[in-house]
């Protein structure tokens, strides 16, 4: 009898443990400014979100997330690796210097 309640808490556990999810929250801010930056795109794998007018975000995965790449017009796009034990990550960018544009062209129409 005993055997059985055991075996259902540890179902119940797994349950749980394979539901779980991971949120991970930050601000971003402009290196030299120290001003946040609002609209900044932070992806992990298949998920993503954009920073709020404080240069906040939260985003959450069913997985852990182990790095977010972040990128914003006008700045050097990073990735950022993220430990086990990190649930608030700032994260500071640097503009780009502009010389790595590339150069586009447009074909003429006739």
């Amino acid at each position: 009898m005993q055997f059985r309640y055991i075996l259902a808490f540890l179902i119940v556990l797994y349950c749980q443990s394979s539901f779980a999810q991971f949120l991970i929250k930050g601000k971003v801010t402009d290196t030299t400014s120290k001003q946040q930056l609002a609209g900044v795109n932070i992806t992990a794998g298949s998920v993503g979100t954009a920073t709020g007018a404080n240069g906040g975000f939260e985003l959450q995965s069913a997985g852990k997330i182990k790095e977010l790449r972040v990128s914003y017009l006008g700045y050097v796009t990073q990735i950022v690796r993220v430990n086990d034990n990190d649930s608030f990550i700032e994260i500071p960018l640097a503009e780009s210097s502009g010389q790595d544009l590339d150069e586009g062209r447009l074909p003429l129409s006739t």
